[in-house]
């Protein structure tokens, strides 16, 4: 169990992904100085393929245009809730969850999280 945050943290929401940021980067197999952190990068799909238990995961620069794919066992993504209604998922969420994501107010998720 990782903690992010203690009783005496000031700050907004940001910290949450500076925190997260902070404990891949220590928990990484890389050295800090060659991890990589993407910047203006939107997700647009995640393909979960069950044969090979890997997840897929194309992202546009919103700046050059540039399309890149991922692979991995997992994806840990900081985007805000509501901003998963613009991101394909295959297999298709249930719909329990695009409602939630469509529907939920962000901030009093935040609130509830912390």
């Amino acid at each position: 169990m990782c903690t992010l945050f203690s009783a005496e943290t000031k700050g907004g929401t940001q910290q949450i992904t500076q925190k997260c940021l902070d404990y891949v980067f220590a928990a990484s197999k890389e050295n800090r100085s060659t991890a990589q952190l993407l910047l203006n990068t939107v997700m647009l799909q995640v393909n979960q393929n069950e044969e090979d238990d890997l997840v897929e995961l194309l992202t546009q620069n919103m700046v050059s245009g540039e399309r890149v794919h991922f692979k991995g066992r997992k994806i840990i993504s900081t985007i805000p809730l509501n901003l998963y209604t613009n991101v394909q998922f295959s297999p298709e969420l249930p719909y329990y969850k695009r409602n939630f994501f469509k529907f939920v107010q962000v901030g009093n998720y935040i609130k509830f999280i912390v």
